[in-house]
């Protein structure tokens, strides 16, 4: 199996289907590619798999009016097209094994049943390269940050790697966001483990800490400030959204790990964070094992999709 791969290599891939939410995620793509010196390869599924009934399939139209609106805005980036005859499942993850990303638009259409799931929930975090997706009427800040979820697990080091790497390509700035708030120790103490309020906030201060150091480390050239952020880790999220290009957060497990790759963070964030979301997988190698962090930030970094503790 082709390891995972943090979004160096290759073209970004955005598949469309006619719907406004993969025209967002186009838009999207089409900004990262021009912005990272990346080709853009804009991608169609025919839903049968049936090579004979491709032409019949709406393909030709949506991938023509792809063309046409690159084509109004005379785009210098280099575009390719391709049409997959086989499940959508199948070529997310065969174009995944040579893209440096794959975007899709959430076709979130109600709420409580988003038809993300069943098509793409079950995807993410088991590509081999990061995977995007737009919200339904999400509005990034294409010039903003790129936000970080912290954490000093395996998954949250593979977004560390992504997010800076494509911060580096992009030229944008990095903010890692770790979240906390009383009600984090205060469901704490249901269990009699009770942490005091300040204690809990200087543990999560020192992963933040140490995270930082890792990343300005690692890509001295960047521009990487931290935030702790005093409210619950949903919020946080959702509050960095209209400021940020992208969001970028780790599975919980590793791509191949027979569990669910994602926590309920990452999940949440992919559906309700209102921006692009990039969902960075990992392999269980040792480029994805983190250095051995303190005493303190041992007891506050169980999670992989970064942010806080008691909600993982």
């Amino acid at each position: 199996m082709t390891a995972a791969q943090n979004g160096v290599d290759g073209d970004v891939v955005v598949f469309v289907d006619g719907t406004e939410e993969a025209w967002y995620a186009f838009n999207w793509a089409h900004d990262e590619a021009r912005r990272t010196g990346r080709a853009l390869c804009v991608a169609h599924v025919d839903p049968h798999g049936d090579a004979q009934v491709v032409a019949d399939s709406g393909g030709d139209d949506v991938l023509a009016e792809a063309a046409a609106r690159l084509a109004d805005i005379e785009s210098p980036v280099q575009v390719d097209t391709r049409r997959y005859c086989e499940t959508f499942q199948n070529a997310v993850s065969h174009a995944s094994e040579r893209a440096a990303l794959i975007v899709v638009g959430s076709g979130s259409r109600h709420l409580l049943q988003p038809r993300l799931i069943g098509r793409t929930h079950g995807l993410l975090g088991r590509t081999t390269c990061p995977m995007v997706v737009m919200a339904a009427n999400a509005r990034p800040d294409l010039d903003g940050v790129i936000t970080i979820g912290v954490s000093l697990s395996p998954g949250g080091l593979a977004a560390l790697r992504f997010g800076c790497t494509e911060a580096r390509r992009s030229g944008r700035a990095v903010v890692g966001v770790r979240a906390w708030s009383d009600s984090d120790w205060r469901l704490d103490a249901i269990d009699d483990d009770y942490t005091p309020a300040a204690t809990w906030r200087s543990i999560e201060s020192v992963v933040l800490e140490q995270w930082l150091e890792r990343a300005r480390a690692q890509f001295p050239d960047l521009t990487i400030d931290g935030a702790l952020v005093d409210s619950p880790v949903y919020w946080a999220l959702e509050d960095r959204a209209p400021s940020s290009a992208l969001i970028v957060v780790g599975a919980r497990r590793a791509r191949i790990a027979m569990l669910p790759p994602l926590g309920p963070v990452t999940s949440w964030a992919v559906h309700h964070a209102g921006g692009a979301v990039a969902v960075v997988p990992f392999d269980t190698d040792g480029d994805d094992e983190p250095d051995a962090p303190g005493p303190m930030a041992h007891a506050a970094d169980s999670d992989a999709a970064g942010l806080n503790r008691t909600r993982t």
